[in-house]
């Protein structure tokens, strides 16, 4: 097969020590030309914007999820980059495997806790844990969200853990094939308390105050349920 090699012509533009544009005495730019310029400043903006990165935790023992020294940008790597925002994905993985306080309020765009991260992560006290629209999957470890409230704006996949919860938990999505492997709301229902909580109705006299709210519910699970 014959390779088609296209070469580009660039051609040498001179270059002054000072650099000064002709614009013309009196000119004012016509609005055609701030429309095009603002929406240059938007597509580039929302470029920047939709440039997300993953975030590996690499914390030390007890870390904390507000510290740059908990996050590298590789699995097992270095610390000291940015801490996880809106348009970034918080792994947990093989690669650091202390426990995580999450020490501030948060909103990223996804959480991965792998099979291979063994620590605890913890949502300390009054602190709300918003994630956006790649959603939650969680497949070892333990996460503690007794401290505050989580809100889930993707899908919500738990396949192994535990994953714990007392305050407002808000789904958009949920698995419609088989139940979660562990899921506790708060609370207990007196007639069967050694039944998982997302297998049978919940009772009113039961203890805790869980509260789970979620758009698409499958068969097998009591739907919107606050206690």
């Amino acid at each position: 097969m014959s390779r088609i090699t296209i070469c580009a012509s660039i051609p040498q533009i001179p270059v002054r020590s000072k650099f000064k544009p002709n614009i013309p005495k009196g000119y004012k730019p016509s609005l055609r030309s701030l429309c095009m310029g603002f929406t240059f400043l938007l597509l580039s903006l929302n470029c920047l914007v939709l440039n997300g990165a993953n975030r590996y935790y690499v914390g030390k023992p007890n870390g904390k999820w507000s510290s740059t020294s908990s996050w590298s940008n590789v699995s097992g790597g270095s610390s000291g980059f940015s801490v996880p925002g809106t348009s970034d994905i918080a792994i947990f993985d093989g690669g650091g495997t202390n426990n995580c306080s999450i020490d501030m309020i948060v909103e990223v765009m996804g959480i991965v806790i792998d099979g291979a991260y063994s620590g605890t992560i913890v949502l300390s006290s009054g602190m709300t844990l918003s994630v956006l629209d790649t959603g939650f999957e969680q497949v070892g470890g333990t996460f503690d969200g007794t401290g505050g409230d989580i809100l889930i704006n993707g899908p919500f996949a738990l396949t192994g853990g535990l994953f714990t919860s007392d305050g407002i938990l808000d789904v958009g999505t949920l698995p419609s094939s088989a139940p979660p492997a562990d899921i506790y709301m708060g609370f207990e229902d007196p007639v069967e308390p050694f039944e998982a909580p997302y297998y049978r109705p919940a009772d009113p006299n039961g203890t805790g105050n869980g509260c789970l709210e979620t758009t698409t519910w499958n068969q097998y699970y009591v739907r919107d349920v606050c206690i």
